[in-house]
């Protein structure tokens, strides 16, 4: 069976921005800025906004622009809860990003994946601030199972990946998608190509915590092509 990723993506390396959501208006403003670089989708996260308003953005988002595919992380649910809010919440968003997979525990990884039928999951693996993997080749391997893409990220906000982890991961699972959720800018993107499938962008492309700069997408959309 195709991969969902691959099904909406292809093989190139799929950039997809990260807009932090505070208000409807400034949403709207970094969507702009998504759609006049080119770029077919993105991912919605909540940062100083409470859970209805943050709610009520995604989905006017969403039929405003039913041309993107829209992904969403929401930090105040644990995985399983964020599935459910997306069965809930269906068919206004494409995809769920979550920090934390639990791919340690078969029974809670099993039953988030159970619920991403008409979604697309990615699920945090050796990802910053949650406990490292010992072992990341068995950790990605093992991930595979578990949800569509496979997301990592450096150990902080805006720190890339060690370029090393990544090859790791993407020789254990081979074609299945690897996404990196942290630390991508234009100039170190190449660093990673043929190894990452996406770039989930937010600090690396942004004027401010507040606002994308569309310069710095071009250009990394340029790195890619």
């Amino acid at each position: 069976m195709i991969n969902k990723f691959r099904l909406k993506f292809g093989s190139k390396v799929a950039v997809l921005p990260v807009i932090h959501v505070q208000t409807l208006k400034q949403t709207q403003k970094n969507v702009r800025i998504v759609k006049r670089a080119g770029c077919t989708g993105m991912f919605l996260i909540g940062h100083g906004i409470n859970e209805e308003s943050f709610y009520i953005i995604q989905n006017t988002i969403a039929l405003e622009n039913p041309e993107l595919w829209i992904g969403v992380n929401y930090l105040w649910f644990s995985a399983k809860d964020a599935a459910e809010q997306m069965v809930n919440n269906m068919p206004r968003t494409n995809g769920l990003w979550t920090d934390q997979a639990n791919i340690s525990n078969h029974g809670l990884a099993t039953e988030t994946y159970a619920k991403a039928k008409n979604f697309m999951y990615f699920g945090g693996v050796d990802f910053k601030y949650q406990t490292p993997e010992k072992d990341k080749r068995a950790a990605a391997k093992l991930a595979t199972h578990y949800m569509d893409v496979i997301c990592t990220s450096g150990v902080g906000t805006g720190h890339a990946p060690n370029v090393g982890k990544i090859i790791a991961m993407k020789e254990a699972v081979g074609d299945f998608p690897i996404a990196i959720a942290s630390g991508i800018t234009p100039e170190n993107a190449n660093m990673f190509l043929g190894y990452a499938d996406c770039f989930m962008v937010a600090t690396g492309i942004s004027q401010d915590f507040q606002t994308l700069d569309q310069s710095k997408l071009e250009a990394l959309l340029k790195t890619v092509a």
